[in-house]
């Protein structure tokens, strides 16, 4: 038998996600290192409230999770973008620099430094905290095998079916109309 002439019928199932429910929300641990997380949270906190007891709770942590995803999407933003901008921000600056030495270009390239070396310490600080792994917290810095770790987490805490009334749900809409 020759290659190519052996037909054999393969099955290929691809699975779409198309859950559209909210993303949860994550405390990230990077913003401790801005100088205005603390006055965010103490401003929100202090905001007065009618509400007693477990309400009142419950409305300032409402409350709270609001302000800190705002502040998040203002100060942050996307962190990838942040570094490929600083990075670029970066190779401009030793262009310039490299083609007029003067003490205020260099400045200009210190400065650009300066901002790509917090680019790359919150994205660190996002991939320690995402891969949850005490050697993450010990060892060099490798966001690739950060990165790794993540993918791997999540597909072992993904579920994927649930059995109800004896038999198994798959499709996102049949699970949640089941109740769970």
């Amino acid at each position: 038998m020759g290659f190519g002439k052996s037909y054999a019928p393969i099955l290929v199932r691809v699975r779409v996600s198309t859950s559209s429910s909210p993303s949860s929300f994550r405390f990230q641990n990077m913003w401790f290192r801005h100088p205005n997380f603390m006055t965010v949270v103490q401003d929100s906190w202090n905001q007065p409230s009618s509400l007693t007891g477990m309400l009142w709770l419950a409305e300032k942590l409402r409350r709270l999770k609001a302000c800190l995803k705002q502040w998040n999407k203002e100060i942050f933003g996307n962190i990838f973008d942040q570094l490929s901008q600083a990075e670029e921000s970066v190779r401009q600056a030793e262009r310039k620099y490299d083609e007029e030495p003067t003490d205020l270009n260099l400045m200009a390239m210190n400065l650009c430094t300066a901002k790509l070396q917090r680019a790359l310490t919150i994205e660190e600080d996002f991939w320690r905290q995402k891969s949850a792994c005490k050697w993450a917290l010990e060892g060099e810095c490798n966001t690739g095998y950060f990165h790794s770790l993540v993918r791997k987490k999540r597909a072992k805490t993904t579920i994927s079916s649930i059995m109800h009334e004896g038999r198994p749900l798959t499709e996102f809409k049949e699970v949640q109309e089941s109740g769970v």
